[in-house]
């Protein structure tokens, strides 16, 4: 999503044929990693993130005195990423017609709002049996410094970015949002009757809200270097202390007593360290100060090796064991319609991981056929290999 974003970026500030190639290879890649819905959310960014053009006079007479090259050029990247992903798309149209979805589907995961924003601002080491947020790369610093991106006068497609960034989490957020009742109750977006889940749009709302974090740190170094005036005098200062009340109220009703101390440590060192950079005219510093504190963040709280276990533990299951007793076992054919696989959700050093394995290997889901060579109808999830 990042790299079909910035591909974006350069083809419109340069239409041609170059910039449309790198842009239609990006776009390909996304439809080969092979999950749909990911290509589907990126392409409604970057059409949201266009909402702008016509309200800003300069964007406009440049669309004006460059559509035809922009219509060329954009065509030329819609043809190559469909020619350099038909690998993939061909088999699907094959298929779609055969999947019980194909004239759509409810929505069978849905969450509170509460749950999105936990997941936003915290990143939080849950275990599948107290999920109080999606399993989470979420940073409080990120979303504080994205936050205060209007108080330095974001330009035209920073402003896309914001609208973007927050019509994703919207779609994201499904029924929990009152945006997105609106939008899928009457079909304003295709495609989203074709999806069980849409949780996956809140990963694409943080890209964008990476993007404005970033222009907004750019934002806080250059007012701090060029404003002179009298400190209560400055404008932005007054939007920065609103923005620290509502984010102190916000997190206060946002009840989160597992929320990791690191989080709070790295805004609070932002804040100091800001003010202490300003205070001894190394502004430009900045950047580099938050760029440092979140790598501490991402050590501290995003690295997370797997745990390997014994290869014993992966054994046949006493189900399994009663299917291979009978002459005609190779015949049958298993399907799980049990929650066993949802164990993969864990952390992998969580003490329950290894009972959620035996259940598993009990349902013979998912990817057990694998191991213990009796057929099955189950789709394969990828997380318990």
């Amino acid at each position: 999503t990042p790299w079909c974003l910035w591909a974006m970026e350069a083809w419109l500030k340069r239409p041609n044929l170059r910039s449309a190639a790198v842009m239609g290879l990006a776009l390909a890649n996304m439809i080969t990693a092979g999950y749909a819905q990911t290509f589907h959310g990126t392409v409604i960014y970057m059409a949201v993130s266009l909402v702008t053009i016509p309200f800003v006079r300069a964007s406009r007479l440049d669309w004006m005195a460059t559509w035809r090259v922009r219509l060329l050029t954009g065509g030329a990247a819609a043809l190559l990423c469909a020619g350099l992903a038909a690998i993939q798309l061909l088999p699907l149209f094959e298929l779609v017609g055969l999947s019980h979805r194909n004239g759509g589907i409810a929505l069978q995961f849905q969450f509170p709002p509460d749950y999105f924003f936990r997941g936003l601002v915290y990143t939080l080491k849950t275990d599948v049996d107290r999920l109080r947020s999606f399993p989470s790369i979420g940073s409080l610093l990120v979303c504080a410094a994205a936050s205060m991106v209007i108080l330095f006068k974001p330009s035209a497609r920073l402003v896309g970015h914001l609208a973007a960034a927050f019509v994703l989490l919207q779609l994201g957020m499904g029924y929990g949002s009152p945006l997105f009742r609106v939008v899928y109750d009457h079909n304003i977006v295709p495609g989203l009757h074709y999806l069980r889940g849409v949780s996956l749009y809140t990963a694409i709302s943080g890209v964008g809200i990476g993007v404005l974090a970033g222009a907004a740190i750019d934002g806080i170094a250059s007012w701090l270097a060029t404003d002179r005036q009298p400190l209560m005098r400055r404008t932005p200062l007054w939007g920065v202390l609103a923005a620290a009340l509502l984010w102190s109220v916000g997190l206060a009703l946002l009840d989160t007593p597992e929320a990791p101390l690191a989080q709070y440590a790295v805004v609070i060192a932002a804040v100091v360290g800001t003010a202490l950079l300003a205070r001894f005219g190394r502004t430009a510093a900045i950047p580099a100060l938050f760029a440092v504190l979140l790598l501490t963040e991402c050590v501290a709280l995003r690295i997370q090796p797997f745990h390997l276990d014994n290869p014993a533990h992966i054994a046949e299951s006493d189900s399994a064991k009663a299917i291979k007793s009978l002459p005609d076992w190779q015949d049958y054919k298993t399907i799980d319609a049990s929650l066993a696989a949802i164990y993969s959700f864990m952390n992998s050093r969580s003490r329950d991981m290894l009972a959620g394995l035996f259940r598993m290997q009990s349902a013979i889901t998912g990817n057990m056929p694998l191991v213990v060579n009796i057929k099955g109808l189950d789709g394969s999830r990828a997380f318990p290999l």
